[in-house]
């Protein structure tokens, strides 16, 4: 089993410094050199975790891994054999991974209770943390699963660490996706979910804070789940907001311009759906407001426009599904108007020239 490196995360996860020996280091052909401690309060990554990252000695920690029984910590510069140092966690990096682990038992927990599902996938991602279930659920029950576990989180449960002897196992009905050879680890969160685990977890379930579904797609027979918590919850649901709120008020800027520029209502609404529908984005919509300001200011070359697309070849093209001004520019040229100003329309024309011309023609009339 390696060197037996006192695993310090097991008994105290909320340690967030120690002091240890270096037993070895040596470089790992990556860059990187792994060192190995007497005791660490780093957890090396598994079982769908992270590990963790932080200093050590003052130097960077990249990467916890385990190997062969031995914990290594992954270093961006060599440590003395021998030496005594000190490690400190990136402990908001650590403390949101005990979060996302408790609500994922949560859920799991109650997704094998309520559903039968048996939880076959945990990822913890840098955006989401996925869960993959082995059956499949609807959005209604999706909906009720995360309800319950935000009622679950809500009455703060302690989260226990349980090590039953070999005999006892048989008392227990936990979770778990594989055998497991010697001592058995167990939490158990209440009447919520008992399941095998070496990861370390948050003391309550209150301290996970908000559990936020925000993916459910079919995977492999079942589904696979997207979950934020915590902090990050809270962070995507204010993100969402600030998000709403510029297309709300751009939205609304949009109306106002092209309103006041004399497009029918009509006709705008049709061209702010293509923004919600994600055809056009905000930020194009806006930029083709130059037509307007430009049709504002040249009402007498615009009115002259629409009485030459009243002649014969202008009331052809006023029938034509792919009316624009581009083309009644043309006609200008064609009939020796004003050239230039013809030019200077269909120069502006290539961005919303229907909205620009219905509306305008609907003036006119």
């Amino acid at each position: 089993m390696g060197t037996g490196t006192q695993r310090l995360y097991e008994s105290a996860p909320y340690l967030k410094q120690f002091n240890a020996s270096v037993l070895s280091c040596q470089a790992d052909g990556a860059g990187r050199f792994a060192a190995v401690l007497d005791r660490t309060a780093f957890y090396p990554e598994g079982g769908g975790q992270p590990g963790d990252t932080g200093l050590l000695g003052g130097v960077r920690v990249l990467d916890t891994r385990e190997k062969d029984g031995e914990i290594r910590h992954l270093l961006a510069a060599p440590l003395e054999k021998g030496a005594w140092v000190t490690g400190v966690l990136d402990w908001r990096r650590r403390f949101s991974n005990m979060q996302r682990h408790t609500a994922e038992h949560i859920l799991s927990g109650l997704a094998h209770r309520l559903y039968g599902a048996e939880n076959v996938g945990f990822h913890m991602g840098r955006e989401a943390t996925t869960m993959d279930f082995s059956v499949p659920l609807s959005a209604e029950e999706t909906a009720r699963l995360e309800l319950l576990a935000n009622r679950a989180a809500a009455r703060n449960l302690p989260v226990e660490i349980l090590y039953p002897a070999r005999e006892e196992l048989a008392g227990f009905a936990y979770r778990s996706k594989k055998e497991i050879a010697g001592q058995v680890r167990l939490v158990r969160i209440g009447e919520v979910d008992l399941c095998a685990c070496c990861g370390v977890h948050a003391a309550r379930t209150g301290e996970v804070g908000l559990i936020k579904i925000v993916s459910a797609q079919r995977y492999k027979g079942g589904v696979r789940i997207g979950m934020l918590c915590g902090e990050q919850a809270l962070d995507d649901y204010r993100r969402k907001q600030e998000e709403n709120a510029n297309i709300r008020n751009g939205l609304n800027f949009a109306r106002k311009v092209l309103t006041t520029d004399g497009c029918d209502i009509l006709i705008l609404d049709e061209v702010l759906g293509l923004v919600d529908k994600g055809i056009i984005t905000l930020e194009e919509l806006l930029a083709r407001q130059v037509v307007a300001a430009q049709a504002r200011k040249m009402s007498t070359l615009i009115a002259q426009l629409l009485t030459l697309a009243r002649t014969d070849s202008g009331r052809q093209s006023l029938h034509m599904e792919t009316l624009n001004l581009s083309e009644l520019a043309e006609i200008i040229c064609e009939e020796q108007a004003d050239a230039a100003a013809a030019r200077n329309i269909a120069l502006h024309a290539e961005i919303a020239p229907n909205v620009l011309l219905r509306a305008d023609e609907t003036m006119m009339m």
